[in-house]
């Protein structure tokens, strides 16, 4: 489907979606957006993904109109992946909750972001399941470092590793101010974390010493097969360890998000 198609199949769902887009916002972080949000409440409550939001720093809140607020963080909710924010503002356009009855398999769904027009547009592929937890990884090959801890043996795309900007030959010191002694300790660290997290590293990069955080992701499946991320583009830290999703299939969208699980 040519870009002029998918625009006018987006556009077509334009009324489905209705106001929501309203009741949608934007999560920035470094004049980046790391996630959307809800809100939930026209006293400045907003509901977020968790594993998205960062836990320390400065996050903006950006809404349909273009304004802005600080953003401070309530509760994070890690059984869910859910996050409740609060911004200092009022009377603000609040979601509109289905009754309840969710979509079933064949059923049309839209997602929204800040403007009236749909992002993307599918179809439910498989109705609501569990999904298994996976194990959160940070997206190396790690070998031995004579000197001790771990050296950076190869870097997998799309992963926490690589956004992080570590490199093959740098070598892992500590982990979270932990010193490691070699690999093992290393994969020990990294093996207790949550996908989600962000870890802080100490990195030893030929003569220089190196600081960086990392967020740790369960990409399992997605590592298996190495297109995977060239063709679906970055995915969410965490896609598992859910009591009741329902996937959805793109049918329309600028980029590719296929398979993607729901809450």
């Amino acid at each position: 489907m040519n870009q002029r198609g998918s625009f006018q199949m987006l556009r077509a769902f334009r009324d489905a979606i209705g106001n929501s887009w309203k009741s949608t916002v934007e999560l920035i972080v470094d004049d980046e957006r790391v996630a959307f949000g809800a809100i939930v409440d026209q006293d400045g409550w907003v509901i977020s993904k968790d594993s998205q939001v960062p836990r320390t720093g400065k996050v903006i809140c950006r809404f349909a109109d273009g304004n802005e607020s600080l953003v401070e963080t309530v509760e994070h909710n890690s059984a869910l992946d859910l996050v409740l924010l609060r911004v200092p503002e009022r009377n603000l356009p609040v979601v509109d909750w289905a009754d309840g009855t969710l979509p079933q398999r064949g059923h049309w769904v839209a997602t929204t972001d800040t403007r009236s027009t749909p992002v993307a547009v599918g179809v439910v592929s498989a109705g609501q399941m569990a999904i298994a937890a996976k194990k959160a990884v940070l997206g190396v090959l790690l070998d031995n470092d004579g000197e001790g801890g771990a050296v950076v043996r190869h870097v997998l795309p799309g992963t926490g590793a690589e956004v992080a900007g570590l490199r093959p030959g740098d070598r892992i010191r500590a982990i979270d101010g932990q010193r490691l002694a070699d690999r093992q300790a290393a994969m020990s660290v990294l093996e207790s974390c949550r996908p989600g997290q962000s870890i802080q590293m100490a990195i030893a990069r030929g003569e220089d010493e190196l600081e960086t955080h990392a967020q740790m992701m369960d990409l399992a499946n997605e590592l298996h097969d190495p297109t995977e991320m060239e063709v679906n583009g970055l995915v969410s830290a965490r896609s598992s360890g859910f009591n009741a999703v329902f996937c959805t299939t793109p049918f329309c969208c600028p980029r590719s998000v296929a398979g993607r699980w729901s809450i």
